[in-house]
């Protein structure tokens, strides 16, 4: 069986930035709701310090650590990209640069120097070597 394997090329994925702090930021986060909503439900009027203190102090820390997880995948998946994209935009780059770079070379006494048809701007001028035999 010589099946191609399909590859998807679609769009980069670069994967998830420091996937263990966003586990442990949502796990952490999880639990402080937990133990909010626990202690708020067992401890009714006879600690005022739980319910006045404790209970929005837990709410709030474990919906910002959720938020915060959130905002890291949402960053990882989809904000690199875009600031790649706009990085690649503004640098402006046409491939103009490497027909220079080649001539130079050839300048400079390579001879051998090669461009190889469409020329963008992430592949340089190649030598191509030949053994004496």
């Amino acid at each position: 069986m010589n099946d191609p394997v399909a590859v998807n090329t679609s769009h980069a994925d670069y994967g998830l930035d420091a996937p263990g702090v966003i586990r442990t930021m949502s796990v952490c986060g999880i639990a402080a709701i937990v133990i909010a909503l626990v202690v708020g439900r067992l401890v009714t009027g006879v600690v005022i310090l739980a319910n006045v203190a404790i209970v929005p102090t837990l709410l709030w820390m474990g919906w910002a650590l959720i938020a915060g997880s959130l905002l890291m995948v949402a960053s990882s998946r989809w904000g690199k990209l875009r600031a790649r994209d706009n990085l690649l935009d503004r640098m402006a780059l046409t491939g103009r640069h490497v027909k220079t770079y080649a001539k130079d070379l050839r300048a400079a006494g390579m001879a051998d120097v090669q461009l190889h048809g469409f020329t963008p701007w992430i592949y340089p001028p190649t030598r191509v070597l030949t053994a004496k035999s």
